[in-house]
């Protein structure tokens, strides 16, 4: 996205969630329980919560116009990776749909929302605190629009039965 922490962290939540897909779909995961993919699933959530939150406090820093519709994403990530979880544990879910959701929000947020700020920032250095910069994205057409769009994919991830 072009924001070194923000990349760096990134980079970090896909080599985590990489080891637990690959850990979902081995054959020792198919033999026992799924103590072990839970725990993985913990850390990177953790990680992703924390993540958030700096990502979010960069934003406030910067007046970011999008926000809390940013926000909303990362809370609805969380809370529905949790009802998802809940989900596989009482056996209603299969940890595949876990992971083929995780992943498309992933590369959804990361590509799109993520990137979106990263050219707000970009923008920003560009131009500085002028009228001229907010003026650029107050009337920007894509100005809300692809948080919709990384929000209706992950709708329709949901209803997937794999």
């Amino acid at each position: 996205v072009g924001i070194p922490s923000i990349d760096s962290d990134n980079k970090l939540f896909f080599l985590l969630f990489n080891g637990i897909a690959r850990e979902a779909g081995s054959e020792r995961f198919k033999t026992r329980n799924m103590a072990a993919v839970s725990r993985q699933l913990s850390v990177l959530l953790s990680s992703l919560n924390d993540h958030f939150y700096q990502e979010e406090m960069l934003m406030l820093e910067h007046g970011y116009p999008n926000l809390d519709a940013h926000k909303r994403q990362h809370n609805k990530l969380l809370e529905a990776t949790a009802v998802y979880i809940d989900g596989v544990h009482a056996g209603t879910n299969n940890i595949e749909q876990l992971i083929f959701y995780i992943g498309c929000w992933m590369y959804g947020h990361i590509l799109i929302t993520d990137k979106y700020f990263g050219e707000f920032l970009s923008d920003k250095r560009k131009y500085g605190n002028s009228i001229q910069h907010a003026r650029l994205w107050q009337d920007h057409p894509e100005t809300g629009k692809h948080l919709l769009r990384t929000t209706d994919m992950v709708r329709d991830v949901m209803k997937l039965k794999l």
